[in-house]
């Protein structure tokens, strides 16, 4: 009897602290003060409330409430293993977990101020977002010397040893070697090409399943997101009723057509439009914006949008996302569109089969066979039970 006693007053603990911490987060915060973490944060499980996330009806609010709770009361090193295990149940919070990944890298600095630790731990976890939380941390840490800021944050890519998505990893993470530059220069894009200067400018095969960026380029690529990503919180919002202009977001794009540099106009066009669709704007919108440019510029304008599209759809609504490219000005800039959507999709699914799945879904033309088959020549794939994945 005193067996089912302690039986049923577990349960109903369970219940109700999951209630309480899926209410609001200042409710949250102060159920978190009594959280015992060796119990209910442990190391080798998921918590029993975060396993309740993946079974709710909002997974995501579920996911984010959690995690707005136990961030900062809880070591780092509980934390993104708690973050692994539910990626590792709901393969689709790569959709959304990225920024709460790069909280954790954040704090994880911030208590051991040393890598050889938190490499002990560290994870590509959500598209390497605990890593890029760790590098930028370190960028903004003045007690860093310039001269070993490179040298540090490269580390962290030379060390993963976690093979969750060990191919993607490398772009990722040397992207993410920008950021922390990003953070170190304040958004001064020539001081900051200085740091990515002293990385290498040739393609590692070795280490790397997509073999067509050196780790110069990637670092480069990650402070041109950083900066893009400023450029859209710099538009001006127009007011309603405000007849200065005929649409209620001014156009980001022209501070990108306004750049001389050619990677830094690159990349400026396709991270803007990726910053630019977290803001309340439709995707059509968008597209029409992009439409105003020439061929060099339409084609990175339509590749950032199609990664927020893959991300927004669903492997068997991903025809919806071939329709909206195919409305590019420009066949290029349609098919870069559209393949990058696909190979996104890979990404989120854990798949390297969506591409065929995909496929099997679009129409015959002309368009759809070009993309379809890039994408399979791309992840060297015939039909293949291989999950190799890549990251674009």
């Amino acid at each position: 009897m005193r067996k089912y006693l302690i039986s049923i007053t577990f349960l109903i603990s369970v219940v109700l602290t999951f209630t309480i911490i899926y209410q609001s987060e200042s409710n949250s915060k102060n159920y978190v003060k009594g959280f015992n973490t060796s119990t209910k944060l442990p190391l080798n499980g998921i918590s029993p409330i975060l396993q309740g996330c993946t079974k709710s009806s909002d997974e995501v609010k579920c996911f984010t409430t959690f995690f707005n709770a136990t961030i900062g009361k809880f070591p780092s090193k509980v934390l993104v293993n708690q973050l692994y295990l539910y990626r590792e149940e709901v393969p689709t919070a790569l959709q959304y977990c990225h920024d709460t990944a790069l909280r954790i890298g954040y704090q994880a600095w911030g208590e051991y101020k040393n890598l050889t630790p938190i490499l002990t731990f560290g994870t590509p976890v959500c598209a390497s977002g605990f890593l890029h939380g760790v590098q930028e941390a370190i960028g903004l840490d003045s007690s860093v010397p310039a001269s070993s800021l490179v040298p540090m944050v490269s580390q962290i890519c030379e060390k993963i040893t976690n093979n969750d998505f060990r191919d993607s990893n490398y772009r990722v993470c040397y992207h993410g070697i920008g950021h922390a530059v990003a953070k170190r220069v304040n958004l001064n894009y020539q001081a900051g090409i200085k740091y990515c200067n002293l990385l290498s400018n040739k393609i590692d095969n070795t280490d790397t399943f997509d073999q067509s960026y050196t780790k110069r380029e990637l670092c480069a690529e990650g402070l041109t997101m950083r900066y893009s990503e400023s450029i859209v919180n710099r538009v001006v919002l127009v007011k309603p009723g405000n007849t200065a202009s005929n649409n209620i977001y001014a156009n980001p794009y022209n501070q990108c057509s306004a750049l001389t540099d050619k990677s830094l106009r690159y990349g400026c066009f396709e991270y803007t439009t990726r910053a630019f669709t977290h803001t309340p704007i439709d995707y059509l919108r968008e597209g029409d914006l992009c439409n105003l440019y020439a061929l060099n510029d339409e084609v990175p304008c339509y590749f950032g949008i199609s990664r927020e599209l893959a991300y927004t759809s669903t492997t068997d609504t991903i025809k919806n996302v071939s329709d909206y490219c195919a409305r590019a000005k420009y066949e290029d800039a349609a098919f870069y569109c559209g393949s990058n959507a696909i190979l996104n999709r890979v990404t989120i699914d854990n798949n390297a089969n969506t591409p065929v799945l995909i496929c099997n879904l679009l129409p015959k033309n002309a368009l759809d066979e070009r993309i379809c088959s890039y994408v399979k020549e791309h992840l060297h794939l015939t039909v293949s039970e291989n999950s190799r994945t890549i990251t674009h």
